[in-house]
């Protein structure tokens, strides 16, 4: 491992400029541009199934808050039904 970064478009452009490569989801993955000089492929080792651990983190200072608490529930609401077994 040569970099940790806290977000996957940080990974994708580091590894655009460094020649390094990244994984990621697919998902997200398939959304960002590819130049010529870099390719996408799977991972040539299995990777876990989709039984992983999905958390959030906030600030206390947002923990009341109305706007943010919407939020936070409609990402699990996503989370709940985009990772769902099978």
């Amino acid at each position: 491992m040569a970099a940790r970064v806290p977000y996957f478009a940080v990974a994708h452009r580091f590894a655009v400029e460094s020649g390094l490569i990244f994984s990621g989801p697919a998902r997200l993955i398939a959304s960002l541009p590819v130049p010529k000089h870099m390719k996408v492929s799977p991972l040539p080792i299995p990777t876990m199934d989709r039984n992983f651990l999905v958390c959030l983190y906030w600030h206390e200072r947002q923990h009341g808050d109305p706007m943010h608490r919407w939020f936070r529930g409609q990402l699990r609401d996503v989370a709940r039904r985009e990772l769902r077994p099978g």
